[in-house]
Order: structure tokens, then C-alpha cells, then sequence
């Protein structure tokens, strides 16, 4: 199912939180050029789920149990920023869409999961890897992170929920192709 996901209005708006993160993550993904609020598409289709090489990703748009809306990413740092040198993370994709860059005359398009990622617990590291343990429906600040271009994902995981301590032990589960 597809469907559109406005960013802003009109021009005549305030810049919406989402457009400024946007353009945040671009400019982390093209670097020393210029791109501000009047470089990126107003609205964007939304999708429930992609398929990246034979591998079904869900959002929660569509899933109900959130098991496969759950992902793991070389991505995301502490409060929302991008850190790619930062230890795989987890995180819920709310949706994906696939937006425009003006990059001078011409369009790039781009397909991103919006996603919210896990809040790290004292305890992550109790069990041995690859299982860790992070805080249950706790997740950190949105930032440039929120936004994933979807090659960056690395695999789903499987979690159990200690709901008396808040705690979510999750483990990868590997793709299914190399």
C-alpha cells in the first residue's frame, strides 16, 4: 500500500521537524555540498513494507505484531544523530518513503525507513553476543538518524519483552543472502 507523506504544506509554513532532520541526514550522506529546506521534495510516497534482495522489511503500517518491523543498523549514534562507526543499534521503522533530492537541474531519488531506535540499557551487554539487552518502549530523541537509507539496514532481530524490568533482550537474525 502506498501513501503520501507531506513534509510541509506550503511554502508559506513553518519548516516542519522532519523536513530540517531531513535535510540533516542528507547532508550527512552528501558532504560538503550545499542542501538546505529548498533542495528536498515537499511530499514523499510511503510504503509499508520494501523488499531489498529477496528480503521482506515491514514497517509498522502494516504489521501488527511489529516482528518484522524490527531492525538492526550500523546508523545511529546516542540522541539521533548519524554515527556509522557506533555499534549495530536497534530500532522500529514506522514507515518508508522514498523522497527527491534536487541536486542542481536534475532529481535523486532516495528510499529511507523512518525509524525509531532503542534506547541503550546499563545491562546491555549481560548476555554474551550476539544477544543484548536495551530498554523496552523507550527510544532515544529523533535526529538525522530517524531518517535509514534502506541499503544501510543490516538484518532483523528477535526480541524477548521483560516487562517487570523494562528490558528487551533482543538477538540478529541474519539475512538470508551474503
Amino acid at each position: 500500500t502506498t501513501e503520501i507523506y507531506t513534509l510541509s504544506l506550503h511554502d508559506a509554513l513553518p519548516i516542519s521537524d522532519d523536513q530540517l532532520l531531513l535535510v540533516q541526514t542528507y547532508q550527512i550522506m552528501y558532504p560538503g555540498q550545499h542542501i538546505g529546506v529548498d533542495s528536498i521534495a515537499e511530499s514523499a510516497p510511503r510504503y509499508a513494507t520494501v523488499i531489498i534482495a529477496g528480503e521482506k522489511f515491514c514497517s509498522k503500517l502494516e504489521c501488527h505484531t511489529l516482528r518484522s518491523a524490527r531492525v538492526m543498523a550500523l546508523w545511529a549514534g546516542v540522541d539521533g544523530e548519524v554515527n556509522t562507526a557506533a555499534a549495530m543499534r536497534p530500532g522500529q521503522v514506522k514507515f518508508y518513503m522514498l523522497h527527491f533530492l534536487k541536486k542542481g537541474d536534475k532529481y535523486e531519488q532516495h528510499l529511507f525507513g523512518c525509524v525509531r531506535w532503542y534506547s541503550e540499557d546499563a545491562e546491555r551487554e549481560v548476555y554474551r553476543r550476539p544477544v543484548e539487552v536495551w530498554k523496552l518502549k523507550t527510544f532515544d530523541s529523533p535526529g538525522a538518524a530517524s531518517f535509514i537509507p534502506v541499503q544501510r539496514l543490516y538484518c532483523k532481530f528477535a526480541v524477548v519483552e521483560k516487562k517487570q524490568s523494562s528490558k528487551l533482550i533482543i538477538s540478529p537474525i541474519l539475512r538470508s543472502f551474503c
